[in-house]
């Protein structure tokens, strides 16, 4: 299938369907223009699989200006889009904005500790973002001790949060589970495929002991196959 195919056949149905599955389809900067055409067009649209395309930043920042007034979009997936630091800033200055999206997939970038620190400040703004992906990337023990502080901030509705292969060492994982010990809010945390040990591991066995909203915990050293998209 020629790049965009996908893209084309959407364009030719805008506000038919609420899933949209555009995976692999070659989209770029280019691409994402169509696509806000079609988002200001589409009020039905609830879900898009974006994974696998060539936004870069300069296409999430196209997508960005149309999602700031976007209604309908609940879960945006923008995995392997080769996003940096520069393009989560961008998408978290969305987030300030829009009050509709529950849903960021953002796994298999470039996203390092500075990207987290955006994510950070938008979520203890944003209240209504539940989930957000980011695994295989690089936030470092720096990014994730940033997301532990905000598990501790007021008002914060994040309910699942993927750090999965993250470079995350038993430091940002003892002071995640410490944090946690007072969230009533975060359902699942998947730490799997870093480097954490028995240290890290014990941090979270006490943490069970105290904290039961959290229902779904991975430390593995495999990765799950649903934080693949």
């Amino acid at each position: 299938m020629k790049n965009n195919a996908k893209l084309s056949l959407y364009l030719a149905c805008i506000g038919r369907y609420s899933m949209i599955d555009l995976r692999g389809d070659g989209i770029d900067t280019a691409g994402a223009a169509k696509l806000t055409y079609a988002f200001d067009k589409d009020r039905k649209l609830e879900e898009i699989d974006l994974s696998d395309n060539a936004l870069g930043d300069a296409g999430v920042a196209v997508l960005c200006e149309q999602l700031k007034r976007n209604t309908a979009l609940k879960c945006i997936i923008l995995s392997r889009n080769i996003i940096s630091d520069v393009g989560v800033k961008t998408l978290s200055d969305m987030l300030l904005v829009n009050t509709h999206l529950e849903e960021l997939h953002l796994n298999g970038n470039a996203i390092g500790p500075n990207g987290a620190m955006h994510l950070v400040e938008a979520l203890g703004m944003n209240k209504t973002l539940t989930a957000l992906l980011l695994a295989d990337n690089s936030v470092g023990d720096d990014g994730c001790c940033m997301f532990a502080g905000l598990m501790t901030a007021k008002g914060v509705k994040l309910q699942a949060l993927v750090l999965a292969n993250n470079d995350i060492s038993d430091l940002g994982a003892v002071n995640v589970a410490i944090s946690l010990r007072k969230n009533k809010v975060l359902a699942r945390l998947d730490l799997s495929y870093n480097f954490i040990t028995t240290t890290g591991a014990a941090e979270f066995a006490e943490l069970q002991m105290q904290n039961e909203t959290l229902e779904d915990l991975n430390l593995s050293h495999e990765l799950s196959m649903e934080d693949e998209g």
